[in-house]
C-alpha cells in the first residue's frame, strides 16, 4: 500500500528554514543582551574608579589644608616627652616566683642592694642525685660591694636554706630578722663551722633601719610559723 504524505518536500524544507531562522534570531538577541551587560559592567567599573580618584584627591586636599592651617589660638601645643634622668629603683625576682622554693628578691637603688630571703628548693622527683637547688645569684656576687644586708622573713628552709652555701660568696653581709628566725639560722649554721655569718636581731614593732639609700621598717605577718616579718 502506498501512503502519500500530506506534506510536500517544499513545505518540509520551508518549515526547516523557519526553525533555523528563529534560532538564528534568538542567538542574535542573546548576543546583543550579553554585549549590553558587558558594556554596563565596564561603565560601572569606570564610574567606581573615578569616584575613588575623586575621594583620594579630596582627602589629599583636606590634609594639605589642615597641615597648612594655623593652629587654633586656644589649642595647646603637644607636650614634649620628658626622659627620666634620676636614679632608678630595680626589683629583681631571683627566685620563688611561680615556683616553690628558692625565695629571694633583690632591691637595688643607685649603689645599694638589699636581699629579701635566701632560700633553697627541694629537688623534684626527676632530679636524681640532687640534694637541693640554689637561686642564681651571679649578679649579686658580681655586685657584692653594693650589698648592704639580707632580710629574712621567717625560718622555713625555702627562705633560709641557701644561707650556708652563699653568704660567704656575697661578702658576708649582715642578716636581719626576728629572734626566733635568727635562732633557727644559727642552729642550722652549727653544721657549717667555716661560716661566720653576722646576724642582727630586729624588733618589728620598734626598729627602723637605714642602710645606704634604704629606709626600712617592719611589720608582722600571720603564717604557720611564728615571728614572720
Amino acid at each position: 500500500m502506498n501512503i502519500k504524505s500530506q506534506f510536500t518536500t517544499k513545505q518540509i524544507q520551508t518549515s526547516i528554514n523557519k526553525v533555523k531562522a528563529t534560532k538564528t534570531q534568538e542567538a542574535i538577541k542573546q548576543s546583543e543582551m550579553e554585549k549590553k551587560l558587558i558594556d554596563k559592567l565596564k561603565k560601572h567599573k569606570t564610574t567606581q574608579q573615578q569616584i575613588k580618584k575623586t575621594s583620594h584627591h579630596s582627602k589629599s586636599n583636606n590634609y594639605s589644608t589642615k597641615s597648612h592651617s594655623r593652629p587654633h589660638p586656644h589649642s595647646q601645643p603637644p607636650k614634649p616627652k620628658i626622659k627620666f634622668q634620676g636614679k632608678k629603683l630595680r626589683i629583681i625576682a631571683i627566685g620563688g616566683y611561680e615556683e616553690v622554693g628558692k625565695n629571694c628578691t633583690a632591691i637595688e637603688y643607685d649603689n645599694d642592694i638589699i636581699l629579701i630571703d635566701l632560700g633553697f628548693q627541694f629537688p623534684r622527683t626527676d632530679m636524681l642525685g640532687v640534694d637541693y637547688v640554689l637561686p642564681d645569684l651571679n649578679y649579686i656576687i658580681k655586685n657584692r660591694t653594693k650589698l648592704r644586708g639580707v632580710f629574712i622573713t621567717h625560718g622555713h628552709l625555702d627562705h633560709t636554706g641557701a644561707i650556708p652555701y652563699i653568704i660567704n660568696k656575697i661578702g658576708y653581709p649582715p642578716i636581719f630578722s626576728s629572734r626566733l628566725t635568727l635562732s633557727l639560722i644559727k642552729q642550722r649554721l652549727t653544721e657549717f663551722p667555716d661560716i661566720n655569718a653576722v646576724m642582727k636581731q630586729i624588733d618589728p614593732e620598734k626598729d627602723k633601719l637605714k642602710l645606704g639609700n634604704f629606709n626600712i621598717e617592719f611589720f608582722r605577718v600571720n603564717q604557720d610559723r611564728k615571728s614572720v616579718v
